[in-house]
């Protein structure tokens, strides 16, 4: 196992306690403490804590903590207020009536309680060079550019000596200046440095879906506040001064799309899996005018692009739950609906459909199934299938690039470009920025993307809801991390977690304990799609999918072991309740079958068809049994075949269900939220309690008591709009 590597701020700190104001401050345990309190912080915070105290009785701008905390990456004002409110709320301290965090408009953050350190570990003193370099917005290499234009002491030489020098000096300046021609006019290299990004708009919250329309120089976005609220839309104006909000709340507004005459803006107006296509008539001063409801229909697939000739919308629709998505148009005068694509049966289907701005091509993502992802390109007028491309790991959305000749997209922070002449992929990295959506194109290699959040979800206990706590001590544990977690697990000891977590922006496995701290458990090269972990009940193994194949992991020795083949597509595996076996389920002959892997044997046994998951209760006498069509069954371990119906419960990937104690619990959606259920197997008895709010997540973890649930939860949403130009 391989401890975490540390934060730069922290190494000079080593194992001292340091005391600020009323509380010690343990930065090796990332904890402060007073009397017999202890408060656990966060990475960030602790950044944060341990810079100021370097700083103590200096103000500290936001910038200089986005380069020695945030380490350069960029992230929205909100973001570092928020990580500011954090530490505050753990020291005590109040805004108005600070005792250890002054805030100062324009000039930053002053730590203002006492510190005290031991004379024998003094704070090394930070570069005064660098802090000037800070704060007159000089860099590092633009320091050194100017200490080297300074005067230096020269030998004396002759004229003949100093002529030659000249030419050659001449010479070289003139091929410098010619290669630096070629490089900036040449087509096959392209330096990053001419990749400009700007933001728009800086609003406390998230934006999403965007749209930006040439005939008025408007833009029209998604926006919510905290990360259960609606998305309502806002419209800004050409002036860049103006942004009104077009809708209020009750429903979520998605998919925002200007009209190529920019005279209307058609969206999906979603309520849980009620969504109706709405059309708003704008006037030339930008206000709203009309507003009609052209089509109604069960989705939660927000996917909406007008045609080239404004006759029509091509938005993502299903004909029933057992279809596919499918790319449908409406015609908005006869409202007659037609089916434009069609994915195979089996596939989730087609989404973020968007024409190209000559109208020739219309691109679209098919998310075949278990994160696979192809970006097809059709030939309009031909009805022709030009590309039918895998693409990297899930993209949300899709912009065509102004000339119509390919297509930009985002997925895992960086921006990626199909050219669909050349039919190639170029990935394009922005240095200083992890981009989450691309929008629209804004103008000649101009492209509006929204940045992703650092720090999105994070791994959180839940008292559970059917048991009462009121005569329990429970303690809860909350781990902010840095960036993308996946979904949380317990080990064996109940209180430990491992989850998957993003460590120098590939895929690890990890384990985290108040008594260890964050161990890092994997040496991944690179960044794997992980998920499905499963920690056996006997030994320290965990079970888990990478890119659909069945490893497992001996945490003691980092070692892992495939059992599975990629090409099989294994799915939910679960260990047996004595550790030595493997179940999971793969597409075989049409249909779906369950297949027992033996660990000590290696031999991969089948036992049922149209069986999507198997986990045995505790003990190992029963085996609980989940079908393609939602049925649970019960069945002795060794007579799979007679078997007794327990209930009906979700199989969609972002539920979880589990057996505890003669009882089932399980999530289900109810549209964008999600109830928490429970089925008492002996007395037949189901009691459902509304739980999770406007998510699409609901995949939680009991603990070995049943009384608490591990989760993944969303924090309050940080992004911000942006510009990329000259790409």
């Amino acid at each position: 196992m391989i401890s975490i590597e540390k934060y730069g701020n922290l190494d000079w700190l080593g194992s001292n306690i340091i005391i600020v104001g009323d509380y010690a401050v343990d930065f090796k345990k990332s904890r402060i403490s007073r009397g017999e309190e202890r408060i656990k912080l966060e990475p960030l915070a602790m950044e944060l804590l341990c810079y100021l105290v370097s700083r103590k009785g200096e103000y500290v701008s936001q910038r200089e903590l986005l380069k020695n905390v945030w380490g350069g990456r960029v992230v929205s004002d909100n973001a570092i207020r928020r990580v500011v409110k954090k530490l505050r709320d753990a020291l005590g301290d109040e805004p108005r009536d600070p005792k250890y965090i002054k805030t100062v408009p324009n000039k930053g953050y002053l730590l203002i309680a006492d510190v005290v350190i031991d004379e024998h570990q003094p704070i090394p003193p930070i570069p005064k060079t660098a802090i000037e370099a800070d704060q007159n917005e000089t860099s590092s290499t633009d320091l050194k550019t100017f200490q080297s234009k300074q005067p230096q002491p020269v030998t004396k030489t002759s004229d003949k000596h100093k002529t030659r020098k000249l030419v050659v000096l001449t010479l070289l300046t003139v091929f410098a200046l010619i290669f630096a021609l070629y490089l900036l006019s040449s087509t096959v290299f392209k330096s990053d440095d001419t990749v400009s990004i700007t933001p728009l708009m800086s609003m406390p919250g998230e934006e999403h879906w965007t749209d930006y329309n040439a005939q008025n120089s408007a833009i029209i976005f998604s926006h919510r506040k905290t990360a259960n609220g609606f998305f309502d839309l806002y419209l800004r104006t050409a002036d860049k001064h103006t942004i009104r909000k077009l809708t209020n709340g009750g429903a979520n507004h998605n998919a925002p799309s200007w009209s190529n005459d920019g005279k209307k803006i058609a969206y999906q107006r979603q309520l849980g899996d009620k969504a109706e296509l709405v059309i708003l008539s704008i006037s030339e001063s930008m206000k709203v005018e009309k507003s009609e409801v052209i089509y109604s229909y069960d989705s939660l697939q927000p996917s909406l692009d007008w045609s080239p000739d404004d006759s029509s919308l091509y938005f993502a629709h299903r004909q029933s739950i057992d279809h596919p998505y499918s790319i449908f148009s409406i015609n908005i005068t006869t409202r007659e609906i037609t089916q434009i694509t069609f994915p195979n049966i089996g596939n989730l289907g087609d989404y973020a459909a968007q024409f190209s701005p000559d109208g020739r091509f219309l691109a679209t993502f098919r998310y075949l199934r278990y994160g696979l992802v192809h970006l097809i390109i059709v030939d309009v007028t031909r009805g022709k299938i030009l590309s039918d491309r895998k693409v990297e790991s899930t993209p949300i959305t899709l912009s065509w690039n102004n000339k119509s000749t390919g297509v930009y997209f985002s997925t895992k922070g960086k921006l990626h470009f199909f050219n669909n002449e050349k039919q190639s992929f170029t990935s394009l990295p922005i240095e200083g920025y992890e981009l989450k959506s691309v929008f629209a194109h804004c103008g000649n290699d101009c492209l509006i993307a929204n940045t992703a959040d650092d720090n999105n979800r994070d791994v959180k206990e839940l008292a559970n809801p059917f048991f009462s706590s009121e005569n329990d001590q429970l303690d809860f544990f909350e781990l902010p991390m840095l960036g993308d977690e996946g979904h949380p697990i317990y080990s064996n000891d109940p209180d430990e977690v491992v989850f998957r977590a993003v460590i120098k922006n590939t895929s690890q496995i990890v384990s985290y304990s108040a008594q260890v701290g964050l161990e890092v458990l994997t040496q991944f090269d690179r960044g794997y799609r992980i998920n499905n972990l499963q920690f056996n009940p006997k030994q320290d193994l965990v079970l888990g999918l990478q890119e659909e194949q069945i490893f497992v992991l001996d945490v003691g020795t980092g070692n892992i072991e495939f059992v599975s083949k990629q090409m099989e597509n294994a799915q939910r595996p679960n260990w047996s309740d004595d550790g030595q076996s493997i179940y999971y389920s793969r597409r075989e002959l049409g249909t779906t079958a369950l297949i027992k892997y033996n660990l000590q044997s290696g031999e991969h046994e089948r036992l049922l068809e149209n069986i999507i998951e198997a986990k045995e209760d505790k003990g190992g006498r029963h085996i609980y049994l989940l079908n393609n069509d939602g049925e649970l069954h019960k069945a002795q371990i060794g007579n799979l075949e007679q078997s007794k119906f327990i209930g009906n419960i979700p199989i969609f990937s972002n539920i979880s269900w589990h057996i505890f104690d003669h009882t089932l619990y399980y999530s289900a959606p109810e549209g964008k939220n999600f109830t928490l259920n429970k089925i008492d197997m002996q007395t037949k008895q189901t009691t459902t309690i509304p739980w999770l709010k406007n998510t699409y997540y609901a995949k939680f973890e009991l603990h070995s008591s049943g009384k608490k649930l591990l989760l993944l939860q969303e924090n309050t949403p940080s992004t911000e709009l942006v510009e990329i130009r000259n790409l």
